[in-house]
């Protein structure tokens, strides 16, 4: 049956971490282009390419729902992928 057993507090814990750094992410990207007044970001296609955010090398579709976070915050942004 779905939806009897009760989310560990273990992994409730590292889903509110992961939450809690995607909104900081977001945050300070935000407030980077407002300061810049440049409203394009650019983004990666490969893991690797990721630069570190809180001491943790998050993968690059995190990177990229944090632009798509982003993007509706800020209107008229340009999301790329970086060379």
């Amino acid at each position: 049956m779905c939806g009897t057993t009760p989310v560990p507090n273990r992994v409730r814990v590292e889903i509110e971490r992961l939450e809690a750094t995607t909104a900081e992410a977001v945050d300070q990207m935000c407030r980077h282009l407002e300061e810049a007044r440049d409203f394009e970001v650019r983004t990666f296609r490969r893991d690797a390419e990721v630069p570190e955010f809180g001491g943790i090398q998050w993968p690059a579709a995190w990177h990229r729902a944090v632009c798509a976070r982003v993007a509706q915050q800020i209107s008229g942004l340009v999301i790329r992928f970086a060379p």
